[in-house]
């Protein structure tokens, strides 16, 4: 697996799992999902894409990985970045994602990815919103 790179203020972070990762990599593209415009979910601090990680891994019985994309070649390329902070649990209650949506699908990825990495689990049950935590309540810590 490739390294994610060290300087991270250029660099937006996604979370996913080795077996998605494997059909990214194939496809060349991080399809955008989200209801409404299409969009994929970054951030620019590593913490919220290693809890995404961690979630989509247990739910795909796989591990966690989490990308690295370069903010700056995702402009270059006419990429429109977005902060957003989702209000399904209540205004701010998501901040810490500290989100950057990437609209529409990321594609050909490979002209913008800065690495990859397989992260190690940790306990999500911290940061899980209530209704996560009870649907992954006694799984949640699977690999520890």
């Amino acid at each position: 697996m490739m390294s994610l790179p060290m300087k991270r203020n250029a660099t937006l972070f996604h979370g996913t799992s080795k077996q998605r990762l494997q059909s990214i990599l194939e496809e060349d593209c991080l399809r955008g999902y989200t209801v409404g415009t299409p969009a994929v979910c970054t951030s620019d601090h590593i913490e919220p894409a290693l809890y995404w990680a961690n979630l989509t891994a247990w739910t795909d019985t796989s591990d966690p990985v989490v990308i690295g994309l370069s903010s700056r070649k995702l402009l270059g390329k006419q990429y429109i970045l977005a902060r957003y902070s989702d209000p399904i649990y209540g205004v701010g209650k998501l901040d810490w994602e500290k989100e950057i949506r990437v609209r529409g699908s990321i594609s050909p990825l490979a002209e913008v990815v800065e690495g990859y990495e397989e992260v190690p689990w940790s306990d999500i049950r911290r940061k899980c919103p209530w209704r996560i935590t009870m649907w992954a309540n006694s799984d949640c810590d699977r690999g520890q």
